[in-house]
């Protein structure tokens, strides 16, 4: 990609698709983005495996990947999280469905109490 890069613009950055240079920098970019998207497509469908499995059988490695994606970088959380077969992909709407998590268990451990 560097090298078309190169060769467009030392035959001055010409525009229009008689250029060959013009053509070879277009197409080596279209095939950098097309692997960038389906490297980032494989890594959200990886976290998304990963919290959708944690979130059932390791709760702690759950939250502290939720937790290492909303402060660490400060990207927005891509694929989103699951939430009683919802996707979520805002923080606000993933701290919501958090808290209505632990009301919702606060209420069931209220209720067996009760009996």
């Amino acid at each position: 990609m560097a090298e078309s890069r190169d060769a467009w613009q030392r035959s001055g950055r010409p525009r229009g698709t008689q250029h060959s240079a013009y053509r070879q920098n277009k197409s080596d970019n279209a095939n950098f983005r097309r692997v960038m998207r389906q490297c980032a497509d494989r890594y959200m469908a990886e976290l998304d495996n990963k919290l959708k499995h944690d979130s059932v059988h390791d709760a702690l490695s759950f939250w502290k990947t939720v937790n290492s994606r909303k402060h660490g970088s400060g990207a927005n959380l891509g694929g989103g999280i699951q939430f009683n077969g919802t996707t979520y992909r805002s923080r606000e709407d993933i701290i919501d469905q958090r808290a209505k998590y632990f009301t919702d268990l606060r209420c069931i451990g209220w209720t067996k109490k009760a009996r």
